[in-house]
């Protein structure tokens, strides 16, 4: 709830300059999304950071509208696994 009306300020204030910087932001708060799910849950503790975003982009598809920036386009994508 509180991160979701602080980036809806971020995203209403500075995607209007700079939306190609922006969206490296938006990467870096998935990115740390991914991180706190790493220390959170213990199934993704065993694994690596790579897993936790492969688990962030698969609840991003389930549930697009849990946080506000996944609502308005910045979604984390895993890359398809050989």
């Amino acid at each position: 709830a509180y991160i979701n009306d602080v980036v809806r300020g971020w995203i209403n204030y500075y995607e209007k300059f700079g939306k190609t910087e922006f969206r490296k932001v938006m990467c870096h708060l998935n990115r740390s999304i991914a991180y706190w799910a790493k220390t959170k849950y213990k199934r993704l503790r065993r694994r690596g950071v790579i897993s936790a975003h492969y688990w962030l982009a698969y609840i991003a598809q389930k549930e697009p509208n849990l946080f506000y920036h996944w609502q308005v386009g910045y979604v984390p994508y895993a890359r398809q696994k050989k």
